[in-house]
């Protein structure tokens, strides 16, 4: 483990157990979700934190009018001791692993399905329900997006497995059997 993530598994530990003890979990959590969609969505913001050159002061005024009226006082917390300690740099690295600690303790499981066209109700229940039964009673959120490049089939992306059963991986995997000679094995 390098040094950043080192640093950002105990932080992200420590406002874990933070919100934990003061029964603030779900609080901290919607805050982490708002504050990642706002570094995702504001490519700007997140280069200046991760800028070791900005001036604390600076920082800590950005810090303070973005996010002081959309985020708890277990979260606003959090934050001015991550600039004042100089690790406001490692802001979405700590939030991500704070998620991956409150899933875990939640017992949800975050699952991504790619799929190249329109999924029916059906087919989305029809999966939904076999990852339910995979997951032994976790909850599970799943993220879709539709991904053309597929060609077609799917992908789910699940308790860090992958599950690959689209069109593109099926002809890149026929094309290298071909190339090599071998035969192909029903999966």
């Amino acid at each position: 483990m390098t040094n950043e993530h080192s640093i950002s598994f105990k932080y992200a530990k420590a406002l874990f157990l933070s919100a934990e003890e003061k029964g603030v979990l779900d609080e901290v959590g919607d805050d982490s979700a708002k504050i990642l969609s706002t570094l995702k969505g504001t490519p700007e913001l997140d280069s200046f934190l991760k800028n070791p050159a900005a001036l604390e002061k600076e920082t800590c005024k950005a810090v303070r009018l973005l996010f002081h009226d959309i985020v708890g006082e277990t979260t606003r917390r959090f934050l001015v001791l991550l600039t004042n300690k100089r690790r406001i740099s490692l802001l979405e690295m700590i939030l991500k692993r704070f998620e991956r600690l409150r899933d875990d303790a939640m017992n949800i499981v975050r699952a991504r399905l790619e799929y190249a066209g329109e999924l029916t109700v059906e087919s989305k229940k029809k999966l939904i329900d076999g990852l339910l039964g995979g997951f032994n009673g976790s909850d599970v959120v799943l993220d879709e997006v539709e991904r053309p490049t597929l060609i077609g089939g799917l992908r789910l992306v699940a308790g860090g497995r992958l599950y690959d059963n689209s069109v593109r991986t099926s002809i890149k995997r026929l094309r290298r059997h071909l190339i090599s000679g071998t035969t192909i094995k029903n999966r």
